[in-house]
């Protein structure tokens, strides 16, 4: 059994529209090109299947299906999109994957970046987002259907799932002590060597500066 001290070691690479990174303590033997390619193949499969800023992928290939048809999914986005449904329950609606299109139209994710008052005044008559009736879910057999006009937006969940994925990934390589993100979706697992935990910082929300407000232990 090796004696030698765990090193640290840094990874990171882009993903869905910001950038995954990875640290984590273990022996100078780590692959890093390994798993580097690992955690960015897992990131891209989480893309791939729930992009808003890809016309193919397969959340995209949803949205732009005929109203009332079934559409073959990914296990992976069945279950995203089961869990989002739950959770916009549980909220009583405040989290709602139903906003795409009030998205664009107020100039967020792709397309124009200024608010568009016509199109935000048109989708308001449009009928709340309220599944069963207006999305129906066949997790059985990996399929969905949208049952009225609405644009379905995961931007407020896939990153959480894919940083779900960065640590299947770190887990199944073996590795008991680090920490993995998305922009400011974190996950943690052990403690560091000397057996302190996992700290990450906080910003202030000041536009244009770059300042910390805190620093939490997790």
């Amino acid at each position: 059994m090796s004696t030698e001290a765990p090193h640290r070691h840094a990874l990171s690479g882009p993903a869905m529209g910001s950038r995954w990174s990875a640290v984590f303590h273990a022996g100078g033997d780590v692959d890093e090109a390994a798993l580097t390619h690992r955690l960015q193949g897992a990131v891209e499969r989480v893309e791939q299947q729930m992009s808003t800023w890809r016309p193919e992928s397969d959340l995209e290939r949803l949205n732009a299906a005929p109203v009332g048809a079934w559409v073959q999914i990914p296990r992976e986005l069945a279950h995203v999109l089961a869990t989002a449904l739950e959770i916009g329950r549980l909220s009583q609606g405040a989290f709602d994957i139903g906003v795409g299109d009030l998205v664009q139209a107020w100039g967020f994710g792709g397309g124009a970046r200024v608010p568009d008052g016509g199109r935000i005044a048109a989708i308001a008559g449009r009928p709340s987002f309220e599944p069963p009736k207006t999305l129906q879910l066949d997790p059985a057999g990996c399929r969905a259907r949208r049952l009225a006009p609405l644009r379905l937006d995961l931007s407020g969940i896939a990153k959480g799932f894919g940083v779900d994925e960065l640590a299947r990934e770190m887990t199944a390589a073996g590795l008991s002590s680090w920490l993995v993100g998305i922009d400011g979706e974190m996950r943690a697992e052990g403690t560091k060597p000397d057996g302190r935990p996992w700290t990450i910082a906080h910003e202030k929300p000041t536009p244009g500066e770059r300042e910390i407000l805190g620093v939490l232990e997790l």
